[in-house]
């Protein structure tokens, strides 16, 4: 059971973190991008494109994704 808790945990903090801005960059944020393993598929990477700093990549990146323009900043 603690096991379970302890994954729950983690990925919880995982998900949310996919939504936030690294936080070692002090930069705004551009726009970023949210990647899919195909149309209407799950969700397997994002890339955040700031103002100055070098883009942020995690995880894959197809020719599926969502362009969310706006600018984010610290």
């Amino acid at each position: 059971m603690k096991r379970l808790l302890l994954v729950l945990l983690v990925s919880g903090t995982a998900i949310l973190a996919a939504g936030r801005p690294p936080v070692a960059s002090a930069d705004c944020v551009h726009h970023r991008y949210f990647y899919y393993e195909y149309p209407g598929g799950p969700q397997c990477g994002y890339a955040w494109v700031f103002c100055e700093a070098p883009t942020h990549q995690v995880g894959c990146q197809t020719p599926y994704y969502t362009y969310v323009a706006g600018c984010i900043c610290p």
